[in-house]
């Protein structure tokens, strides 16, 4: 097996301090996608869709409850028109 490195250049063995360590890690950064602060961002963003599917799914549930009761007209109708939800 030949070696990867031309003759006369020693083998370099790679940062071993928390510094070049650190310089390393750095230097193949490519993008922030997978940041800490991203990742951060991407669950917040998850929560927040989930929460909304939520208050969907239970404005839904409501206005079925008061089309069955007869009520009449939709939530949001009631909120335009300025009638008190009940």
């Amino acid at each position: 097996m030949s070696d990867p490195l031309p003759p006369g250049i020693p083998h370099r063995p790679g940062a071993r301090t928390p510094e070049g360590l650190e310089r390393c890690r750095k230097a193949t950064w490519k993008h922030g996608r997978r940041s800490a602060e991203a990742i951060a961002g991407q669950r917040l963003r998850g929560q927040a869709r989930r929460i909304v599917a939520d208050l969907d799914a239970l404005i839904r549930e409501a206005e079925a409850a008061c089309t069955a009761q007869g009520v009449g007209g939709s939530l949001a109708d009631a909120e335009a028109e300025g009638r008190p939800q009940a």
